[in-house]
């Protein structure tokens, strides 16, 4: 596999790249708040990330309006008497994830050969950077881009304010999602290493430059 030159700038995803989220994450939220776990709760906690993203999808991402839709798409906490705000305390601080086996290899990879490393999340600041900390990766990250106040990888208008130098070669976009972390590749005009450990087929309209099945095939590429 041939080096890609000229790369200055490795933009990660987070999220099931470089930390993969457990299955039973539901079941470990509905535990934390000490209330008794079903497929209900299940089905509406994973209906409302995805009510998110789509409402999302056109405008900037307001924590208020978030707290609205966790209320709106999880009846189910009233039910329990639990808030909105409640929850997302309780989300924002439990660790649902565990570290890819090969994550810490790559970042030391990346930082010893000098690559600024940028992390680019559809979660909030506070969530995603107590989960870098939490594994002890925050120091290898250069700058990390929230969804706070912002729009989605997705969104054309999330492009300037992470690609800022004038030469698109500078960066490289590396994530698990088409829709999500090609999308914003294809984008900003950059090149885009699909990560697919499940040897998924691709039915979007988002081509990657590569696609790999290991994070450790990134040292072969950069």
């Amino acid at each position: 596999m041939d080096k890609l030159k000229n790369v200055k700038y490795v933009i990660f995803n987070c999220d099931n790249t470089l930390l993969i989220h457990r299955k039973d994450e539901a079941k470990m939220l509905a535990n934390v708040l000490d209330m008794p776990y079903s497929s209900e709760f299940k089905k509406q906690y994973y209906f409302m990330l995805q009510h998110s993203y789509i409402y999302f999808e056109t405008q900037k991402v307001k924590f208020k309006k978030f707290t609205q839709l966790v209320d709106i798409c999880m009846p189910i906490l009233i039910k329990h008497k639990i808030s909105a705000d409640e929850f997302i305390k309780v989300w924002f601080s439990l660790n649902c994830c565990f570290m890819n086996e090969d994550t810490i290899d790559v970042l030391n990879y990346l930082q010893v050969k000098d690559y600024k490393i940028i992390i680019l999340t559809d979660t909030f600041y506070e969530k995603q950077n107590k989960l870098l900390e939490y594994f002890d990766i925050s120091s290898y990250i250069t700058d990390l881009y929230s969804v706070d106040n912002h729009y989605l990888k997705r969104n054309p208008k999330s492009v300037s304010r992470v690609i800022t130098s004038n030469n698109k070669d500078d960066y490289i976009m590396i994530g698990n999602s088409l829709e999500h972390d090609i999308a914003f590749a294809r984008n900003a005009g950059i090149r885009s290493i699909w990560f697919n450990p499940e040897y998924k087929n691709n039915n979007t309209k988002f081509r990657p430059t590569i696609e790999i099945s290991s994070l450790l095939h990134i040292c072969r590429i950069l």
